[in-house]
C-alpha cells in the first residue's frame, strides 16, 4: 500500500475517532438539556471548539503520531530524516495543515506534502 493511501486512511481513521465520539456525546447532552435555544448554541459551540482542539493536538496526545498514523504505521520526520519528537512543532504542523484542509486529500495524492509538511519541513513515511 502507497503512503499517500496510508496517509488517507489515517486521515479519515483519524476523523472518525475524533468526531463521531464528540457528535455522539454532545447530541445526548443536548436531548437530555431540551429546546433551550441559547444552550443549544452554546453547546454547539464548545462542540465546535472541542473537535478543533482535538485535531490540533491529535499527533501529540499518544506519542508523535495520531491514532491513525500509529495504525497503518505512518512515522512523521524532519528535514534531517529523525523522527519528528518535538510537540510545539508538531501542534504548529496541525495547525498549518488544518488552513488548507479542503485541499488535503489533493496536495496528498500530488505530492505527499500537506501545508503543514512543506511548512515545517517534514515528511510522512
Amino acid at each position: 500500500m502507497s503512503i499517500k493511501v496510508k496517509r488517507l486512511i489515517a486521515m479519515v481513521i483519524d476523523y472518525c475517532i475524533i468526531f463521531y465520539p464528540c457528535w455522539y456525546l454532545l447530541n445526548f447532552i443536548a436531548f437530555l438539556t431540551g429546546d433551550n435555544l441559547v444552550f443549544q448554541f452554546a453547546l454547539s459551540l464548545f462542540g465546535f471548539i472541542l473537535v478543533c482542539g482535538l485535531f490540533a493536538v491529535k499527533d501529540i496526545i499518544f506519542g508523535y503520531e495520531s491514532i491513525g498514523k500509529k495504525i497503518v504505521k505512518l512515522k512523521i520526520y524532519d528535514e534531517t530524516g529523525n523522527r519528528l519528537t518535538n510537540k510545539k512543532k508538531l501542534f504548529k504542523r496541525v495547525i498549518y495543515t488544518s488552513l488548507l484542509i479542503p485541499f488535503y486529500i489533493f496536495m496528498i495524492l500530488i505530492n505527499n506534502k500537506s501545508l503543514g509538511d512543506i511548512i515545517m519541513h517534514t515528511s510522512v513515511k
